[in-house]
C-alpha cells in the first residue's frame, strides 16, 4: 500500500488505496484527526446500500 502525505498550510492530508478503496484523511497541525472520506466502487458497497440507491435513483446511473 502506497501512502502519500501532503502538507497544507493549516493541515496534513494523507491519501492511500486499500482493497480498491481510495481514502483521504485530514489532520490538523497538531496531528489531531479532522475528517476523512472514502471513495467506493459499487463492488465494495454492501448489497443493502446498492439496493437502496438503485431504488431511490432508479432513473439515474452512478459513475465515478
Amino acid at each position: 500500500m502506497q501512502v502519500k502525505w501532503m502538507e497544507q498550510p493549516d493541515s496534513y492530508m494523507v491519501t492511500f488505496k486499500q482493497n480498491d478503496i481510495l481514502t483521504k484523511v485530514n489532520y490538523d497541525k497538531d496531528g489531531n484527526f479532522v475528517s476523512s472520506i472514502r471513495y467506493y466502487s459499487e463492488k465494495n458497497l454492501p448489497v443493502t446500500i446498492i439496493c437502496r440507491v438503485e431504488k431511490e435513483y432508479a432513473a439515474s446511473r452512478c459513475s465515478g
